[in-house]
């Protein structure tokens, strides 16, 4: 769970089902206090389930996510996620605790 560093009725969340055996990704916002909730998975393919995200603490609308295989980006507030992997090896995008790990 990540909330917005610009709008306190702001929050993004990464849940991970695959103990469920669902591999897809679930990326969540919301901007009523969690009242309601979209999905916001457009562009991450299946197979790549969520393991966190967070939102760019300088730029509104941005955020990256983290999920098994690999990392996204979204420029418009996960409305459409974009690969980061360019020509790097596949690797899990965050560490047991959720964060991203180096």
């Amino acid at each position: 769970m990540e909330a917005s560093h610009f709008d306190a009725a702001a929050a993004y969340a990464a849940i991970d089902r695959h103990d469920e055996n669902d591999f897809r990704a679930h990326f969540y916002r919301t901007h009523d206090y969690g009242k309601t909730r979209q999905e916001t998975d457009a562009g991450i393919p299946e197979g790549c389930f969520a393991r966190v995200v967070r939102e760019d603490p300088a730029r509104k609308g941005l955020l990256y996510a983290g999920t098994e295989n690999a990392a996204f980006v979204s420029f418009d507030e996960g409305d459409h996620w974009n690969s980061l992997q360019l020509n790097m090896p596949t690797t899990s995008g965050a560490g047991p605790s959720g964060f991203w790990t180096t």
